[in-house]
Order: C-alpha cells, then structure tokens, then sequence
C-alpha cells in the first residue's frame, strides 16, 4: 500500500476508504484531543483510521458476520478513540502556557531553575578565567586558603609572614578578581 502525503488511505480498496473517512469523520464530529486544531486532528484521525483499516482488512475473516467495511469502520473508530484518550493523558498533566489579556499571544515563562543553572555555569566559567589571570603565588594563597580552608595562620607560618600581612594580601586578591568579574 502506498500513502501519499495529500491522500493517506492511497491505494486502499474502495469499502476501505470509506471506512476510513467515515470513522474519521465520527472522531472529528464527537472528540478532539487537547492542543489540537480542528485541522490538524482532521488531517491526523485519517491517518490513523487509514492505518486501523488496513490493519482490519488484514485480520477480517467473514466468519465475524458483518461486512469487511463495517468491521474495518469498527476498527478504525476503536483505533481513534485509542488514540484521544491517550493523547487527553498526555496532556492531563501539562499546565497551559499563559497568554497575555488584550492579545491573547502566549507569554514566554522563564524556567528559573534552568536560568540558575546558566548564571551559575556562567559565574564559575569567569571566576575560572579570573583566577587563571593571578600570579601563581596568589593562586596558591586562594587555593591554600578559601579552597582547601587552611587558617590563615598556618598558611601564614608556612609561608613565613604575619596572618595580619597574608589577611591584607588575601584581601587584595579579592578585590583583582571582583574587578575582573565585573
């Protein structure tokens, strides 16, 4: 069986066909699941009926005691409601963006858990860069000190100067590096 983008039920067999738009046609009339257009749920319930058509005609045995058509319809209709309530749970839980009152355009919400997250990556991306503009001798104060919280006064020992003269160097430190965040 070949489909055609403007045609869906393509070569089917004429009974089939019929089904198919007919069980289309009842889905259109009775249901249309959330978020769809009228067009689009058009365009889509043929599709599927098409697809459920088919699939009857492939499984239709005359010992059921209807017609082939009726049996496909049948199928196509079950197929399609199948479809609407699946779709209705999707979006069950799916909150409606809101719009704005005098245009009724949707308004953009900003997710601010995902905006946190960038300012966040984007902070520690300059302090990154930031702290690869310090001397080395600096970057091992920062790192002795604010990252691996050694006191001041052993770093200061270590380094053989008072903790009052590492506290004014540390502190000048941080004011290069706000300089340079901002």
């Amino acid at each position: 069986m070949s489909l055609s983008p403007r045609d869906p039920l393509g070569d089917l067999p004429l009974d089939l066909q019929q089904a198919a738009r007919a069980a289309a046609a009842y889905a259109r009339r009775h249901y249309r699941p959330p978020a769809y257009s009228a067009e689009y749920w058009a365009e889509e319930s043929l599709q599927i009926a098409a697809l459920a058509v088919w699939r009857a005609a492939e499984h239709y045995d005359s010992q059921h005691g209807i017609s082939r058509e009726l049996y496909a319809y049948l199928c196509a209709r079950r197929a399609l409601h199948k479809e609407y309530e699946r779709l209705c749970r999707l979006y069950e839980q799916e909150i409606p963006l809101p719009t704005d009152p005098e245009t009724g355009e949707e308004i953009e919400v900003k997710d601010r858990t995902a905006c946190q997250t960038i300012d966040n990556l984007l902070c520690w991306d300059a302090l990154a860069r930031a702290l690869e503009r310090l001397e080395a001798t600096d970057l091992w104060l920062v790192k002795q000190v604010w990252v691996l919280e050694r006191s001041q006064l052993a770093v200061a020992r270590e380094l053989g100067v008072s903790q009052p003269t590492l506290s004014r160097r540390l502190e000048h430190i941080r004011k290069q590096l706000r300089d340079w965040l901002e």
